[in-house]
């Protein structure tokens, strides 16, 4: 009967320890992949961003290569334009350089034959002539404001547009300034200043802080209407600002206008990007693009009003032996054409990449 009990006893012990095993590799189980599955979601928040931003955009990564290049016989490329719905096979564009303030215009780009890549150019407007300056007052007078004026003018042109009526919008870093030239490219008729403090009370997004950092400034200018253009900030952060022009045009013979333009809004670009510092801002149909030397990436991106941050829809990665990119020029949604800020004029400048796919 003693033996009946002790191994009654000892089949319970022996099932209490069974049990004890089972709930403890249960819950040790349950703890790992509950763990495990914290640690997969704390993966995809690294690698994973990119489907999460452009969920329904289709791939958001696409390698570029360089199909063609060429030289432009311009020292210090820094921006491209060419006219809203033109064909710059057909048409041209502009070109403009950071160190010598004058205007290009090309006569045609030809993608097919590499002999002719990228096409003959033509001087537009020496930006300090006369016709171009249109200060009469700073034209011939040696004051120390006249030179300080002359001398910024003569270099730091870092963004071009052509807005929906033909005119030319061209952003100077030196003097802070947006000048807007007539559709010929040859007078200018409107100087905007940049009032660059943000906006009273506005704190979210935080705006970028200019006065007192170096190489922060904006480095590219994409006109919404003869009211309001967004301009790219380099860095600092990296975002787009939108500016509006508030004041009247000035009454009397003066002649350029003088306008001011203020801060009304800015988006940042999200976490992963946010030290790319950018170089340049172009469009095409209602895409914005930004390009970014320090990451070799152009960023297609769209904005939304009532968000503080730009939404990425794709990230275009082009060879990092091109060093220095400054111009852009968008030919299609897959096709750019790439300007690098090289110290000379003689050696290849300009560069057309299409997907590695095709």
């Amino acid at each position: 009967m003693a033996l009946i009990e002790n191994r009654k006893m000892g089949d319970r012990s022996a099932l209490a320890w069974c049990g004890l095993i089972i709930f403890f590799f249960c819950f040790s189980s349950s703890h790992f992949a509950e763990a495990s599955d914290n640690f997969h979601r704390q993966k995809l928040k690294l690698v994973d961003f990119k489907d999460r931003i452009s969920a329904s955009k289709g791939d958001f990564s696409t390698d570029l290569k360089v199909k063609k290049s060429g030289v432009l016989p311009i020292a210090e490329l820094s921006a491209f334009a060419a006219a809203p719905g033109s064909d710059p096979t057909r048409s041209g564009f502009i070109a403009v350089s950071d160190r010598d303030p004058k205007l290009w215009r090309t006569n045609k780009l030809d993608l097919k034959d590499s002999s002719k890549f990228p096409s003959a150019i033509e001087t537009l407007t020496d930006l300090l002539h006369p016709m171009g300056f249109m200060l009469s007052e700073c034209i011939e007078n040696s004051s120390k404001f006249c030179r300080k004026t002359r001398e910024g003018l003569s270099a730091q042109w870092e963004g071009a547009d052509i807005d929906q009526n033909q005119q030319l919008w061209l952003l100077q870093e030196s003097t802070e300034s947006v000048h807007i030239f007539d559709s010929d490219a040859t007078q200018r008729h409107t100087i905007i200043n940049l009032e660059l403090a943000a906006p009273k009370g506005v704190t979210s997004p935080p705006f970028p802080s200019l006065k007192d950092k170096e190489d922060s400034f904006y480095e590219g200018i994409h006109v919404i209407s003869n009211q309001q253009f967004l301009l790219a900030q380099q860095a600092a952060p990296s975002a787009l600002v939108l500016f509006e022009i508030k004041d009247n045009p000035s009454t009397g013979n003066r002649f350029p206008q003088i306008r001011t333009a203020k801060a009304s809004k800015s988006w940042l670009l999200p976490s992963p990007y946010q030290n790319c510092a950018l170089s340049e801002l172009a469009s095409f149909e209602d895409n914005l693009f930004l390009l970014s030397p320090s990451c070799h990436v152009i960023l297609k991106v769209q904005l939304n009003t009532n968000l503080a941050q730009l939404a990425v829809t794709e990230v275009l990665s082009y060879p990092s032996y091109l060093e220095h990119a400054e111009a852009l020029l968008v030919l299609s949604n897959h096709q750019f054409l790439v300007g690098l800020d090289g110290k000379s004029g003689d050696q290849d400048n300009v560069f057309l990449l299409e997907p590695s796919s095709q």
